[in-house]
């Protein structure tokens, strides 16, 4: 919540996510890190017209993971392209799936 305002909800997969992106050599949620998370949402609004929402990112020492689900190859290209034009970011790992047809009640 953000001045009275919902701005989005942790779901259990997401600190699953975070957990096994954990790194030993380097704390998780480093205020590089976090930045570079920061940076990469913002691309994905800014850069590739995505909000990435049912998207879900962690990094850890500025290598990035993308958790979640896109509609299409395309659409997850254009997030791993965005990720990685970030400042910081070492390598981008796409753990993304794909929304299923269903969902879109054909």
């Amino acid at each position: 919540i953000d001045g009275g305002k919902l701005r989005g909800i942790v779901s259990r997969a997401n600190l699953l996510h975070a957990l096994a992106d954990a790194r030993a050599s380097q704390p998780a949620g480093s205020a590089d890190d976090r930045t570079i998370r920061e940076d990469v949402l913002k691309a994905f609004s800014d850069e590739a017209g995505l909000g990435g929402t049912f998207v879900n990112v962690t990094v850890s020492g500025g290598n990035v993971r993308l958790w979640g689900t896109v509609h299409s190859d395309t659409e997850e290209k254009a997030l791993v392209v965005a990720a990685r034009s970030v400042p910081g970011v070492n390598s981008v790992e796409s753990r993304l799936g794909r929304v299923p047809e269903w969902a879109y009640g054909y």
